[in-house]
């Protein structure tokens, strides 16, 4: 479901309120032309991956160069940190499905002997059966070629080799400051323990849970200096930076939280920020692309009764009945039992 902070913790983010209902944020269909674009980690680990159907990775590649070359195409330090450490990961997932594949054809097909089909089209069959190994054995053996291929990677394959041409230390955001540095971890703890987004979402990592945190300040820091807009391209769809729901075990993001949009305003004394996935990215710029498992039916059904019934769209998006939470009451409109995950169904509050 949607994600808030406590109403407690309201108070401590949100020192201004006079402002708050007046502020106006831009779409990144209203600031494409007037931003620079920051990508995240998982952009540019993307086409290592199988999740995407039909992309043609050239014309993605000749997109980014021309961003480039008008100054509005950035990565952050933090980026290039966590992509050097993720690569090796991909790439072993990705020889390992293509050997899983491999395993899975059979490497000679043999139709059974039976003395009395000698005299029909069995002949013919047997010469297409020889035809058809010859091919798998082909076949196998430029699998075999591409896995070989993989192994040889150092760090020299063709998309890294892109990358290195597309990012330079001209579009690279460097690393934070030392003076910001020294106040980092105090702010991380505290921004943590309010669930003040983003980063929060990764405080059970074992390494590498303030990696949001720090690329988010360095887009603050970023966008302050050369007073920009930011369109932030990310495939992130952590409760710390989408409004969410899930259903059948998939993430629906719908919204980016207002708590981001709010401190990017504020803190770049008026600029906007807008965060999108790949796939927007790529349509706002002309190029066609399908995800896989995407359900564009549904998102846009959970906006229109998140839209009309704003307080009590759980129940008829679910159709449940309300469950009873410990007992307790609801704090707000003080309902006996209609309390269940943190929410309440009867005025749709957050309880916490």
């Amino acid at each position: 479901g949607v994600e808030f902070m406590s109403f407690e913790n309201y108070f401590e983010f949100f020192q201004e309120y006079n402002d708050i209902l007046n502020l106006k944020f831009k779409n990144a269909k209203s600031i494409k032309d007037d931003c620079v674009y920051i990508l995240d980690t998982n952009i540019l680990l993307l086409p290592y991956k199988n999740c995407i159907k039909d992309l043609d990775l050239n014309q993605v590649i000749k997109l980014y160069k021309d961003l480039k070359s008008n100054n509005k195409l950035f990565i952050t330090s933090t980026t290039i940190k966590e992509f050097v450490k993720n690569r090796p990961v991909v790439l072993l997932e990705a020889h390992q499905k293509i050997l899983e594949y491999k395993n899975s054809i059979p490497k000679k097909y043999t139709i059974p002997k039976f003395v009395f089909l000698e005299n029909s089209n069995y002949d013919e069959i047997k010469n297409l059966e020889k035809n058809l190994n010859d091919a798998v054995e082909k076949y196998l053996e430029q699998l075999s070629s591409l896995l070989k291929k993989l192994e040889n990677y150092n760090w020299n394959d063709e998309l890294s080799n892109k990358y290195s041409e597309l990012f330079e230390k001209e579009n690279i955001i460097p690393d934070l400051n030392e003076k910001i540095k020294i106040d980092l971890k105090g702010i991380w703890e505290k921004r943590k323990k309010l669930n003040i987004p983003p980063g929060y979402a990764d405080q059970n990592k074992n390494s590498g849970e303030m990696g949001d945190f720090i690329i988010w300040k360095q887009i603050l820091e970023f966008a302050k200096l050369y007073k920009c807009n930011i369109i932030f391209v990310s495939n992130d769809q952590k409760k710390d930076w989408y409004h969410l729901y899930n259903l059948n075990k998939n993430n629906y993001p719908i919204y980016p939280r207002y708590e981001l949009l709010y401190e990017f305003k504020k803190y770049t004394m008026g600029k906007d920020i807008a965060i999108i996935n790949f796939k927007t990215f790529l349509e706002l710029h002309n190029i066609e692309s399908e995800e896989i498992s995407t359900d564009q039916n549904e998102i846009e059904r959970y906006k229109n009764i998140y839209f009309k019934y704003p307080f009590n769209y759980k129940k008829v998006l679910y159709k449940e009945e309300p469950k009873v939470y410990n007992g307790i009451p609801c704090p707000h409109c003080h309902a006996d039992n209609p309390v269940e995950n943190d929410w309440c169904y009867n005025c749709g509050r957050f309880i916490g």
